[in-house]
This record gives structure tokens, C-alpha cells and sequence, in this order.
């Protein structure tokens, strides 16, 4: 506003009054008329030209402010402008030209004002306050020019300092020739200060950098080297640093020594567990008669901080389990032979040691012994003692070529380990019996003798035995099936001969009854779920015990089994009469009781089951023929005779022999048993 006011003071014309007082001594009237009229004339162009310049002055008053709000609005346009150029410049990461094209596109601005001025004096003032501030328009565009050149050079000059970083953080040994690069990079700055400031920084920085991926690398060489003077410590990286840089470097060394120790701990903790899992899992083989076929190293003993004194544990461990593992391949003689050679002596060094491993390997033979006996099939199959190859009733030919396969391997592991005859795995026999469970009568009869006509009778036998953990009532009609003797069922009297029944026929009468009581799931889909109407127990019970009275008493689970095969047959003679009512036949249970039993008779008091299909003159013989060989052991006298003992059923055709309630041991301590097989 006080340049506006000068403008105005120099655009304003002075006026000077003239000095009209002298008129007054004009006396005459005609000189006061025409003074009179004079001064009237020259008041009237003082007020025209009063106005006249009145007028101008607003003018000029206009032109000057308009002028003034013209440069206001360049000095605003004006900025605009140079932000968008700047902005134009930083996009194109390109400065060199800045300065002049500023100073174009200033003066184009200026130039689209001063034709439009008011004024010329506006004009003037305008163009003088424009040129004015163009001056510091190019200072300061120059400024920028060169302070952004700078910053370029300087930031593509960094870009290239931290390619060289980039380097020494993946190989720390590249810092000399990354050093030199840097001053290169450096010399390419042209503002001096920059330049130096820069090769300070970026040296600094590469110099730290190196030392701290060094450390992290090899801290224990590098906190060895930063204990040693500058110039000595053997890294051109360590030597280039700033002094205080070298505490918080050791400090650094320090902490990743320390991660490091801690992590070998935690990683030797890691390892020496797994090792020690490792060691219970084959102990837990060996102690099983399996063979380990990794054994650990000393390598991993250490790794794990286990001493020699442990390893030398594990190797004896080792050998002891490998012994073990022989158990699977010898007889129970040959394993309690083995057993005593390894027993150790109380003088012996290591005692305490020896007699771990001692119980180790007893426990060992008797789970291998165990298991050979549970499923001696399995056991065979997993020790590679013999091959044992897939049951597939599916396959006639197959199925029964492997049935005698699996007969040999049977013979074979009672006569060569004891272990009782089994034919079947564990799993085959659950799966046979739930198969048989749903298979029709003449299913189950198909399939009981294709695998009767593929085994020997003891064979056969001990299969019928293990399904009869699943099917017992099944298994015993199977025992029965293959029967060719017959069971009496009426004594005869004079004139009439005895009643009999085929052993086999029983068999199929006892799976007929089985059906009607416990349908298929073939027979449910046809006749739904319910089963043939029976008597009460209060009336079968009776009639089953007044047959077979206490002949069961050695052996109860044969009494629960017979007992059900009982009602099976009982049900199925009803059903062949037509009558489903329920009722009870006195005489029908009778017979279903003996033909089921296979015969009772007395012996000195109580009762025992006959063999199927075997008389009751014929079994006795033979049993007391049998007693003979008892005759003189333990405390048998040498001229008794079996009708001095009683006799318990625990078997088919197996009869304990007591004295009184006890049973009688031969010298070994074993229960003297007679056969009638």
C-alpha cells in the first residue's frame, strides 16, 4: 500500500492557486463587473480543470489498483506454477533445465498481463514490480536447480552405496573392493560438502554393516578381533571403524554368542531326547525279540552329549538285544539255555548292569514266547520263520492250498517251539467267525468242509477251536460234521435195538436250530428278526442237567457252549415236526441233550463226556490202557489202576485224573491226563 501511495503522489498534479486578493483594489465598478467576471471565468476553469483532474486521478487510482491486484494474482499464479514445475522436474528425475523453463513460463505469465493494464503508468509500475520479482524467480529457480541436481547425484550415488551394502551383508569379505566402489561413486557428486558427507556416511555404514553380518557369521572370531587393536585385527572392515562403534559391536558379538550357545543347548536338549526315544523304541524291540537294523552311532551319541561310558552301555544293550532277537527261532529249551549262559555271577564287575540287561533279555523270551504262543501264525509270518501267505475264501484252489500250508507251519511250531496249533491269525479268525455268523446253514456247511477236506483232523480241529472264540456253537457242530461214528440216544430193550444218530447228523441239525434261533442276515431280509418260539428255561435247564449232570464240572465253557448247541438242536427237531408253538417235549429235550453231549456215562460217582461218536465200553479201555504208562510216577503207586481215581472232563476226549478233588502231577509237576484219542 505505500508503494501504491507513492504511485499515486507522482501521478497527482500539483495545482497552484493564483493570488486573487489584489482584486479588492479595484475601485471602480466597471473594473469590479469585469474583475467580477474575470473571477467568475477563472473560477469556472478551475473547477473544469479540478474535475479534468479528478477524473484522471480516478483513473489512475483504478489503474494503479488494478495493477496492484493484477501482480498480487501473478505472484499467486506464479506459485502454483512452480509447484507443478518442480513437481513436473521431480517426476522426470530430470533438473538440468529447470532454471530456464522457470524463467520462460514466468515471463509468458507477465506477458499475458501487461497488455491489459489500464494504464501506462501501470504499466510501467507493473513491469517494474514483475522484472522485480522475476529476479527472484530465476535466483530461486537456479537454487532449486542446483540443489536438486545435488540430491540426485546424491541419491543415485546412495542407490549405488547400497548395492555395495547388499554385497558385504551376504560376504563381509567383499568390503575392500565395495570400499573402493564407494569412492568412485563419491567423486561423481560435484557439491563438495555433499561429497564428503556422502563418503563418511556410506563408508561408516558399509564398514558396519560387514562386522555385523560377520558377527553373525563367526562371532567368536570377530569378538576375538575386536579386542585387538586397530590395524592388527586382521579385518580391513573392523579397522575402518568409527572407535565407538566398537563397544556396541562387542556387545553385538556378545548377545549372538550367546544365542548361539543357547540354541546348541536347546538343539543338543532336541537331539539328546530324540536319542533317548530312539534308545527306549529299539529297546522296546529288542525286548521283543525284534532285530534294530539302525543302530545309533557314537557320532550321535555325542551330537546328543551322551559320553562313551553311555554308548558302551548302549552296545552291550545292543548285543543283548540282538540275542534277544535270536529267541524268535529257538525252543523253549534253547532260550532257558541261552538265558542261563548270560545269568551274571554277584562277583562279576558290573554287576548291577549286567543283571538289567539279564532281566531285559528274560523279559524278552517270555513276551517272545508269549506271542509265538498267542498267534503263533502272526508270529511266523513277522519273524520270517516261515512263509505264510493270504486265506482267500473267495478262491477255492488258493484257499486250500494255503489251509495246508498253514497246517504245515503249524506242525512245525509245536514240534520246533511248543506253541500250541493254531492255523488261523487273530485277525483271520474274528474275520471267518463274523463271516460264518451270516452265512445260511448250508453255507456254513459248504464252507466247514472245504476246509475239512484240505486239513488233517487235528488240524481241522484246532481251526474249529479258534472259531469257536467267535461262532462257538458253529465250531462245535464243525467239530462234529467230519464225525463218521454215531451217538446213542435209547438204550435198547429186549427186542428192540438201541437208537442212535449220526454224529454228523447232529451237526446239521445243531446249525438248522442255530438259524431258527439266531437268523442270518439273509434269513432277517427274509423272515425279519424275530426267532423260533422256545420253552422257558425252567422247563430246558432241568432236562439238559438230568443228562449231563456234573460231567461238565473241569470244564464250564464247554457246558455253556453244548448247553446252547442244545437248544439249537431242540428247536430244530420242533421245527421238523411243524410245531412252532413253543411247547415243551420232554422227550425231544432228552434226546437233544444226549446227542449233543456225544454221550455221557458214569465213572465212580460222577459223570464224564464220551468222546463223539465213540461208545462208552470203547472209551474206557482205551483210558485205562492210557493210565498204564502213569503207573510208578510221582505217587502213583506201580499196581494202581484207573477205576481207583476219578476222572474230570476238560476236554473232547480229555479226562484229568483226581484223587479225590485233587488232580494227580506226574514227576515234572504236570496234571496226569488220559486220551481216548
Amino acid at each position: 500500500m505505500a508503494k501504491l501511495e507513492f504511485y499515486r503522489q507522482q501521478t497527482t498534479p500539483r495545482v497552484i492557486a493564483p493570488d486573487v486578493g489584489g482584486l479588492g483594489r479595484i475601485q471602480s465598478g466597471l473594473g469590479q463587473a469585469g474583475e467580477a467576471i474575470a473571477r467568475g471565468a477563472v473560477a469556472a476553469g478551475q473547477m473544469i480543470e479540478r474535475r479534468n483532474l479528478e477524473v484522471e486521478k480516478r483513473r489512475e487510482d483504478e489503474a494503479a489498483i488494478d495493477a496492484s491486484a493484477k501482480s498480487i494474482e501473478l505472484t499467486s499464479r506464479w506459485m502454483q506454477e512452480e509447484q507443478a514445475l518442480q513437481q513436473e522436474a521431480e517426476a522426470a528425475d530430470d533438473f538440468e533445465t529447470y532454471a530456464d523453463t522457470a524463467q520462460e513460463r514466468y515471463n509468458a505469465l507477465v506477458g499475458e498481463y501487461l497488455p491489459n493494464l489500464k494504464s501506462d503508468k501501470a504499466r510501467d509500475w507493473f513491469a517494474q514490480r514483475s522484472g522485480l520479482q522475476g529476479l527472484e524467480v530465476q535466483n530461486r529457480s537456479m537454487q532449486y536447480q542446483a540443489r536438486s541436481s545435488v540430491a540426485k547425484t546424491v541419491r543415485v550415488a546412495t542407490q549405488g552405496a547400497d548395492d555395495a551394502r547388499r554385497v558385504v551383508l551376504s560376504d563381509p569379505s567383499q568390503y575392500a573392493p565395495m570400499a573402493s566402489s564407494l569412492d568412485l561413486i563419491a567423486d561423481r557428486i560435484s557439491d563438495a560438502d555433499a561429497r564428503e558427507k556422502f563418503r563418511g556416511q556410506q563408508k561408516a555404514l558399509l564398514a558396519q554393516d560387514a562386522a555385523s553380518t560377520a558377527i553373525d557369521k563367526n562371532p567368536y572370531a570377530m569378538r576375538k578381533a575386536l579386542d585387538k587393536k586397530k590395524g592388527e585385527t586382521g579385518y580391513a572392515f573392523l579397522d575402518a571403524l568409527d572407535p565407538d562403534s566398537i563397544g556396541p559391536l562387542k556387545n553385538e558379538a556378545d548377545r549372538r554368542i550367546r544365542e548361539i550357545e543357547a540354541q546348541r543347548k536347546a538343539e543338543q536338549a532336541k537331539v539328546r531326547e530324540q536319542l533317548n526315544q530312539t534308545i527306549k523304541d529299539q529297546e522296546a524291540l529288542l525286548l521283543a525279540g525284534y532285530p534294530v537294523k539302525n543302530p545309533l552311532s557314537r557320532a550321535q551319541f555325542a551330537a546328543g552329549g551322551l559320553d562313551a561310558k553311555a554308548y558302551a552301555e548302549y552296545q552291550e544293550s545292543f548285543r543283548i538285544g540282538a540275542m534277544a532277537a535270536s529267541f524268535a527261532g529257538m525252543s523253549p529249551d534253547q532260550i532257558n539255555s541261552a538265558l542261563q549262559n548270560e545269568k551274571p555271577a554277584p562277583d562279576q564287575e558290573g554287576f548291577a548292569n549286567r543283571s538289567a540287561r539279564y532281566n531285559v533279555l528274560q523279559k524278552s523270551a517270555a513276551q517272545i514266547i508269549t506271542d509265538r504262543n498267542k498267534d503263533p501264525i502272526q508270529f511266523a509270518e513277522a519273524r520270517g520263520l516261515m512263509p505264510v501267505g493270504q486265506l482267500d475264501p473267495v478262491n477255492p484252489d488258493a484257499f486250500t492250498a494255503e489251509l495246508k500250508n498253514r497246517a504245515t507251519i503249524g506242525k512245525t511250531m509245536r514240534k520246533e517251539y511248543g506253541a500250541p496249533t493254531r492255523l488261523l491269525k487273530q485277525g483271520e479268525a474274528e474275520a471267518f467267525s463274523n463271516m460264518l455268523g451270516n452265512m445260511t446253514p448250508v453255507q456254513k456247511t459248504d464252507f466247514l468242509k472245504q476246509i475239512s477236506r484240505s486239513l488233517d483232523r487235528d488240524s481241522y480241529t484246532a481251526v474249529m477251536q479258534q472259531l469257536a472264540e467267535g461262532v462257538p456253537v458253529t465250531a462245535l457242530a464243525g467239530r462234529m460234521m467230519v464225525n463218521d461214528g454215531s451217538i446213542l440216544l435209547r438204550q435198547g430193550s429186549f427186542g428192540s435195538a438201541d437208537e442212535t444218530v449220526l454224529v454228523a447228523n447232529v451237526a446239521s441239525k445243531i446249525l438248522k436250530g442255530e438259524e431258527l434261533l439266531n437268523p442270518s442276515e439273509e434269513t432277517k431280509k427274509l423272515i425279519g428278526k424275530a426267532s423260533y418260539p422256545m420253552p422257558t428255561e425252567t422247563l430246558l435247564r432241568p432236562a439238559w442237567n438230568a443228562v449231563v449232570g456234573d460231567a461238565y464240572r473241569g470244564d464250564v465253557q464247554s457246558e455253556l457252549v453244548s448247553y446252547e448247541a442244545f437248544r439249537a438242536y431242540y428247536a430244530a427237531e420242533m421245527a421238523e415236526r411243524g410245531d412252532n408253538t413253543g411247547r415243551y417235549d420232554a422227550a425231544i429235550a432228552k434226546r437233544a441233550a444226549r446227542a449233543v453231549s456225544g454221550g455221557v456215562t458214569d465213572w465212580n460217582g460222577s459223570k464224564i463226556i464220551l468222546p463223539f461218536g465213540m461208545p462208552a465200553d470203547t472209551t474206557l479201555t482205551i483210558l485205562r490202557s492210557q493210565f498204564g504208562k502213569y503207573r510208578g510216577v510221582a505217587n502213583i503207586p506201580k499196581d494202581a489202576e484207573l477205576d481207583d481215581y476219578e476222572l474230570m472232563t476238560i476236554g473232547d476226549g480229555k479226562y484229568a485224573v483226581l484223587q479225590g478233588t485233587t488232580p494227580l502231577v506226574d514227576n515234572n509237576g504236570r496234571f496226569v491226563v488220559v486220551q481216548a484219542k
